[in-house]
């Protein structure tokens, strides 16, 4: 079975990832495990350096979304999931994510146009919850209490070891003596 693999190419303006499909060499996941959705990529800053503007075929794998011409079958760019800050739906027919700077092309929001906007979204929620082991506030489990309880702690004392509370000893009594 073919799968997505990597390598970086330098075009000038930045260090592009260029990706292929090879056979059982893949870093990204299968190919049958990639979705495809046709997109209309809006232009932008971070989509004309990704050279991603206009109609593109979006691969959406286990560890990343991925863009090819569905002209010519080219692969354009690849996002690692671990690169995206937020996505989500703008309305029923757009898309956008948000890339962080641990993007080669830098930060910027690419924004695509799609019937199947809701799709994405849904399959990208489940790839990127599926690969990561969020924090979510007040969800944290707590060593030694049921989950209703630690819900109603304070963030400070969910991160600790909560103990059970040990009435502190009465201090020392301190007595001078006069030496007369």
């Amino acid at each position: 079975m073919a799968t997505f693999s990597q390598s970086p190419v330098d075009k000038g303006e930045g260090t592009y990832l260029n990706t292929s499909i090879k056979k059982d060499e893949g870093v990204w996941g299968r190919v049958a495990q990639a979705q495809p959705f046709s997109v209309n990529v809006e232009p932008c800053q971070l989509a004309k350096l990704c050279d991603i503007e206009g109609a593109m075929t979006m691969f959406v794998t286990n560890q990343c979304i991925s863009f090819e011409d569905p002209k010519t079958r080219q692969n354009k760019y690849l996002f690692q999931l671990s690169w995206i800050r937020r996505f989500g739906q703008r309305n029923k027919d757009q898309f956008y994510f948000e890339c962080g700077r641990k993007c080669p092309n830098g930060e910027g929001t690419v924004t695509c146009i799609s019937q199947s906007a809701a799709e994405i979204y849904k399959v990208i929620t489940t790839k990127s919850s599926s690969n990561v082991s969020t924090v979510i506030p007040g969800k944290q489990k707590v060593k030694g209490l049921d989950e209703k309880k630690a819900l109603d702690l304070k963030p400070s004392e969910k991160l600790l070891d909560v103990k059970p509370k040990v009435s502190s000893p009465a201090p020392k009594q301190i007595i001078k003596y006069n030496k007369n």
